[in-house]
């Protein structure tokens, strides 16, 4: 079942016994969940990501695309472990490694809740990586949920969560790239 926020989500395209990074494969909380299409699940580091020393994950598409809007999700509990800072890159080889797209300073008003991104892009990679330099507050782990990728065409999926989810409030879906003059979104302000 695909579950997204992201336009031409490929997530049935990520061969997942190419994930590795930073993590561990092991356990109930590895990287692997990134790929579920749940929120109920997660990707749980016990680090604190810096420049020097990121939080990472790579994983590879049984066929490249282009991709040109991405999501990631929020874990279930404990906002300061969510991601502020991080770099999504595309390669060719899962070698070299191409800046498709750098945030810094994000939030999740939400646990659960899927902030959707977008940038320019033209070339079609079969490798991704995220890499997360900087989480919400202090706290010795890191987590999100979801990292969805998409091509930016085609129909959009919506995402469902179980119980406790952030669904219901269309701020949740809001991609905040799109909306000019807006600097802040809180739950309080429905769209």
């Amino acid at each position: 079942q695909n579950q997204s926020g992201v336009r031409g989500y490929v997530g049935d395209l990520i061969d997942l016994s190419s994930v590795t990074g930073s993590g561990t494969l092991e356990g109930g909380e590895n990287m692997q969940m990134l790929f579920d299409g749940s929120t109920d699940t997660k990707f749980l580091e016990v680090a604190t990501p810096t420049e020097d020393d990121p939080v990472w994950v790579s994983f590879q598409l049984t066929e490249p695309k282009v991709i040109t809007t991405y999501s990631i999700c929020a874990g279930n509990d404990s906002q300061p472990r969510d991601p502020a800072d991080w770099i999504l890159y595309g390669s060719a080889d899962g070698n070299d490694w191409v800046e498709l797209d750098k945030r810094e300073g994000e939030s999740f008003y939400a646990r659960k809740q899927e902030n959707i991104y977008t940038f320019e892009n033209d070339t079609a990679y079969a490798y991704y990586k995220i890499s997360v330099t900087k989480k919400q507050a202090a706290d010795n782990c890191t987590q999100f949920s979801e990292l969805r990728l998409g091509t930016g065409e085609g129909e959009m999926f919506v995402t469902s969560t179980g119980s406790g989810g952030a669904v219901g409030s269309l701020s949740n879906f809001i991609d905040r790239t799109s909306v000019e003059g807006t600097t802040s979104f809180d739950n309080e302000n429905k769209f």
